[in-house]
C-alpha cells in the first residue's frame, strides 16, 4: 500500500471480535474479510510490499467458519448429519455484518460514502459469493480459493437474482481442488470452467 495505516480499533459485534485498520486515505474503499487467525498485519504487510493501492481493512474473526459462512445445511462426503444442521447461518451472519459490523467500523473510520468489498477464503470466500444473494451492502466481491464446490451452490448461483449486481467480482480457484481425489471437490473446476 502506498500509505501507511493509522491506529487499530476492536470491537465486539454480537459474538465476533472485528479489528479496524483504518488507511491514511479516508476516501479509500473499505474492505471487510471474515478470518480465523487473525491476520489483517499480515494481509497488510503484504499489500504494502506490493504497493497496492490503499484501503481500510476490517477484519471479522469468526472461529466456526462451516457453521456461521455456509449459506445452508449441506449434505456430501465428509459432513455427518449432526454438523450439517448446524450448517447454513450465512443469512444470520449477514444481517450482523449489516447491522453491526459495518455501522460501527465504518463509523470509527469516519467514512462516508464509500465503496465496500467482501474479501474471504476458502469457507469465507463461499461467503463472499453468496453476499449479492443476501445483501446490497458490498459494491464488489472476492472469492480466492473459494468452497464453490458446496452442495448446491454452482446450480444457486446460477439460477437466482442478485439483491445487488457487484460492480466487480474476482474468483480465484487453487489446483488442489481437483486433486483431492474426491469426485465432490473435483467437479467443481469442471462445472465453474464449463460456465
Amino acid at each position: 500500500m502506498k500509505d501507511g495505516t493509522r491506529k487499530t480499533e476492536e470491537f465486539r459485534a454480537g459474538i465476533y471480535t472485528v479489528s479496524v485498520y483504518p488507511s491514511e486515505s479516508e476516501r479509500a474503499p473499505v474492505v471487510y474479510l471474515p478470518d480465523i487467525a487473525g491476520g489483517g498485519e499480515e494481509l497488510l504487510s503484504s499489500c504494502r510490499k506490493l504497493d497496492c493501492p490503499p484501503f481500510h481493512l476490517v477484519t471479522v474473526h469468526i472461529t466456526d467458519w462451516d457453521r456461521a459462512l455456509s449459506p445452508w445445511p449441506a449434505r456430501s462426503p465428509g459432513i455427518t448429519e449432526a454438523v450439517s444442521k448446524d450448517m447454513g447461518k450465512a443469512p444470520f451472519t449477514m444481517r450482523i455484518f449489516e447491522d453491526s459490523v459495518i455501522p460501527e467500523a465504518e463509523k470509527l473510520l469516519g467514512a462516508g460514502k464509500v465503496k465496500r468489498v467482501l474479501c474471504g477464503y476458502s469457507m469465507a470466500g463461499l461467503f463472499a459469493a453468496s453476499a449479492p444473494f443476501l445483501s446490497r451492502s458490498f459494491d464488489s466481491i472476492v472469492c480466492c480459493s473459494a468452497v464453490l464446490w458446496y452442495p448446491g451452490f454452482p446450480g444457486y448461483f446460477l439460477s437466482h437474482a442478485f439483491l445487488k449486481r457487484p460492480e466487480s467480482a474476482y474468483f480465484s480457484l487453487g489446483d488442489s481442488e481437483s486433486e483431492t481425489g474426491n469426485a465432490f471437490f473435483e467437479k467443481v473446476t469442471g462445472e465453474i470452467s464449463a460456465e
